[in-house]
């Protein structure tokens, strides 16, 4: 049986670590990396950081030029750092996050972010909040608060991929988030059941709700009337998209 090798050891040259990428790239498991290039650059972030290359592939990703992590790859950065950074949960629901953040043992500060955050960034329409609103509130409080509190834990500022609009990781729903969580509000006369199937159906097929809500003069899936939802769930059948 061979000897695991210390990730620092993997890599003795360039070559090897390109051999490793194009291996990668070839294998089709890392759906984002499309070329060996940036492969190679995700690596040596990932090295910087004490990951091997495996683990950096799956919890780096490059948006424009500048490294991005998974929530759930900030949140184990900090627990690692344990007893010099560490953070508590304070709140976490679909419409609020608060995280305590702490440096030897002491909170030196929280970080909150809410859904009310989100509408004013324009964020609440997009899909992935309307069905994750848990886990994207905990991916911006825990790297925004991370930015600020635990600012040395590498040479680059914690930002998320979905926070520089690249794809969310799966590592960052949430175990205890069902996509079945409610997040609309009472104001349309259409069940909130019913208006999240809608939600669901255009996930299916491809479709943007914000792209169809403007596509049908629909204001908003949280207002939407019994004839604008039978109109959006006909377009949304005859799959011709947004």
């Amino acid at each position: 049986m061979a000897n695991l090798v210390p990730v620092a050891e993997v890599f003795t040259n360039v070559s090897d670590m390109e051999r490793f990428a194009t291996a990668a790239v070839k294998s089709g498991i890392y759906k984002d990396i499309k070329d060996v290039a940036s492969a190679m650059v995700r690596i040596q972030v990932g090295r910087e950081l004490g990951l091997g290359a495996a683990a950096s592939l799956k919890a780096i990703q490059l948006i424009m030029g500048t490294p991005t992590f998974s929530a759930n790859f900030v949140a184990a950065l900090i627990k690692k750092a344990r007893p010099g950074y560490n953070y508590r949960i304070k709140e976490l629901t679909p419409t609020a996050c608060s995280v305590d953040f702490y440096e030897d043992r002491e909170v030196v500060g929280n970080h909150s972010f809410t859904m009310e955050d989100a509408k004013r960034a324009g964020l609440d329409k997009k899909d992935i909040w309307v069905k994750y609103p848990k886990s994207m509130l905990f991916a911006r409080c825990i790297t925004a608060g991370a930015r600020v509190y635990c600012p040395d834990l590498t040479a680059f500022p914690f930002y998320t991929t979905e926070e520089l609009g690249g794809a969310i990781s799966n590592e960052d729903i949430l175990d205890e988030e069902s996509p079945a969580e409610k997040t609309f509000s009472g104001t349309s006369d259409v069940s909130i059941e019913d208006r999240y199937k809608l939600v669901q159906q255009c996930g299916d097929k491809g479709i943007k709700v914000n792209k169809l809500c403007s596509h049908l003069g629909i204001i908003s899936i949280d207002s939407i009337t019994e004839v604008e939802f039978r109109k959006a769930l006909q377009f949304v059948n005859s799959s011709k998209g947004v």
